[in-house]
């Protein structure tokens, strides 16, 4: 879906988030994905309720590594609305 990564990190940034970078995922997927290290799960109902016009279908994990650069990957999936 071309401009989804850009529409997503032009989202987050009107709400005041940092993202660090944007790129084109490998896989597709119906449901969105938001992918947080463990100890940020504390911010899953922020970004979610700050998410839910745009990304009605959300699947949440939190198996993202702590040693990557990010505390948060998003993977937009088919059902976003952008």
């Amino acid at each position: 879906m071309d401009g989804l990564a850009a529409g997503t990190k032009s989202l987050l940034e009107e709400k005041g988030y940092k993202v660090v970078d944007i790129d084109t995922a490998r896989e597709v997927r119906q449901a969105s994905l938001l992918r947080f290290k463990k100890d940020k799960m504390a911010y899953k109902d922020l970004i979610q309720g700050d998410m839910k016009e745009v990304f009605p279908e959300v699947v949440v994990e939190d198996t993202l590594a702590e040693a990557e650069e990010y505390d948060l990957l998003i993977i937009a999936g088919t059902t976003a609305e952008l």
